[in-house]
């Protein structure tokens, strides 16, 4: 019984972080469907979650029951996935959602905001070479 025991206390933590793996993915699906950014842009966000999850799941599983990788627990975690979005993902998707978009709109804003010198900077340069180019203008009409 008690080795019983010891095999389900790893497949239910397992179970958990499949549920922990869809909320997160959940979350990334809503930002880049609000992000609008660039193809390449959005092949390196998939790359980065990717290995996000993937070392989230090693380090849990690490915890959990120091790295065994065996069929059950790669049941439970596919699904932990599963059970979220069958059945907790629909409950939770306005509070992830709403999680989302104040994320995209934050990092808009700072992004924004750490845009600032760097345009300044351009507008400087641009400036700085419309004179240089009338000065050099105006010296090729005085020959």
């Amino acid at each position: 019984m008690l080795w019983l025991l010891a095999q389900i206390k790893p497949f239910v933590l397992t179970l958990l972080v499949g549920l922990i793996t869809g909320m997160v993915f959940q979350f990334y699906q809503y930002s880049m469907a609000l992000s609008s950014c660039s193809r390449w842009l959005l092949y390196m966000f998939d790359f980065l979650v990717w290995v996000l999850i993937l070392l989230l799941v090693f380090a849990l599983l690490l915890i959990i029951n120091q790295g065994e990788i065996r069929i059950y627990i790669i049941l439970a975690l596919f699904g932990g996935i599963l059970l979220y979005f069958q059945t907790i993902a629909p409950k939770t998707q306005p509070l992830i959602r709403r999680a989302a978009k104040t994320s995209v709109y934050g990092i808009r804003a700072m992004a924004g905001k750490a845009a600032l010198p760097w345009r300044w900077l351009k507008k400087q340069a641009l400036s700085w070479a419309e004179q240089m180019r009338k000065k050099m203008e105006g010296d090729e009409e005085e020959e």
